[in-house]
């Protein structure tokens, strides 16, 4: 079916004209495959140029403002208060150039691994991409793991410490502000969530309540662990297949964090659901190929707290938003999160007892 043309079709169809210098009525709009399911038809359209076919990504400030809206179906000003100290405009206006800055920017070593780009157009207001369509393949991702694992591996210890090249490149660095700013819209997310999940353990959701109360202690426990450019979304959903190796796109989301947080990410988003012996896997494989790790336990370690703040700054939202829109996926996920971080809890020595000790007295000060 093809597509109703609106404002941002028209122009969409302008900057191709001025990128490729083709003619502007040439420009076809092609209705995305139905087999390509990582393609978003809110805000990713696909244009034909004689043969080639471009990708045009949209973003409006105006959806950015929205998503906070549809988080919960208990939307107030007091609510919408906690969205905006969470998610500063400044931040939501940044993220609309970070694809762009990381296409241009990123070191040539990593070239193979992105999306032809073409070319891009922002205001105060809008942002469009124009990038390679990479056609969709009939490979079974399984059998892609190790291109994948080599992808992120390589981009985590070309930037590992190096803040100021990351910024560069327009990667957003987490401070701990960031997190104390979060905390009360978080607390309201996880109410809402033992409503939607009622099974989610309990365990588990009182110690991520302990850990929420300590944002700062567990945020400097991260930092010894030293910080890398993370693509911040990296999952099957944002990688395709070329004939030769994978493409990651969707970087707006990049930022200079613990490298766990990207493995979080990666396997909870699996599409089927994982197991021990599928993480432990992944782990030896993303252990092998990084130079930062002393050792597989502190890897382990990490991976545990950047699991807890995964939980809180990305995947609370997302069940939220998806609970009711894409329950059968989101479901997978919320298995896949649990699978994860009891192994994590296993698999890992137990937290020092003097950080476990304030931890709790903390908690144990602002309840009473």
């Amino acid at each position: 079916m093809e597509k109703i043309v609106t404002f941002n079709d028209v122009e969409a169809r302008r900057l191709l004209s001025g990128i490729f210098d083709f003619d502007y009525n040439e420009i076809r709009y092609v209705p995305v495959p139905f087999t390509d399911s990582r393609i978003n038809t809110g805000s990713i359209h696909l244009y034909a140029l004689g043969s080639k076919k471009i990708i045009s990504k949209f973003t409006s400030i105006h959806t950015i403002k929205r998503f906070g809206k549809i988080l919960t179906a208990q939307i107030g000003d007091e609510y919408m208060d906690m969205w905006f100290k969470a998610y500063p405009m400044f931040f939501l206006k940044d993220s609309y150039i970070r694809e762009v800055c990381i296409y241009e920017g990123l070191d040539k070593k990593l070239e193979c691994y992105l999306p032809k780009y073409y070319g891009s157009y922002w205001d105060d207001e809008h942002c469009y991409t124009f990038s390679e369509y990479i056609e969709n393949t009939n490979e079974e991702k399984e059998n892609n793991i190790e291109s994948e694992i080599t992808f992120i591996s390589t981009l985590h210890n070309l930037y590992f410490d190096k803040e100021d090249v990351s910024r560069k490149i327009g990667a957003y660095v987490q401070s701990a502000i960031d997190f104390e700013n979060s905390k009360e819209l978080i607390r309201v997310w996880l109410e809402r969530i033992k409503l939607d999940y009622p099974l989610f353990p309990d365990d588990i959701m009182n110690e991520f309540m302990l850990s929420l109360y300590n944002f700062k202690i567990l945020y400097e426990e991260t930092l010894k662990y030293g910080r890398t450019l993370c693509h911040g979304d990296f999952s099957h959903k944002n990688m395709k297949m070329s004939p030769t190796q994978i493409k990651v796109f969707d970087w707006e989301f990049a930022s200079f964090c613990n490298p766990e947080f990207d493995i979080v990410n990666y396997l909870v988003r699996m599409h089927e659901r994982i197991n021990d012996i599928f993480i432990e896997n992944i782990l030896q494989r993303y252990k092998q190929k990084v130079n930062f790790r002393n050792s597989f336990n502190e890897l382990v370690e990490c991976l545990k707290m950047n699991a807890v703040f995964y939980f809180f700054v990305r995947f609370i939202g997302s069940m939220l938003r998806n609970s009711r829109s894409k329950p059968d996926r989101f479901l997978i996920e919320v298995d896949n999160f649990i699978t994860l971080y009891r192994f994590l809890t296993k698999k890992g020595k137990k937290r020092d007892d003097t950080v476990k000790t304030a931890l709790k007295l903390r908690y144990q000060f602002i309840m009473s």
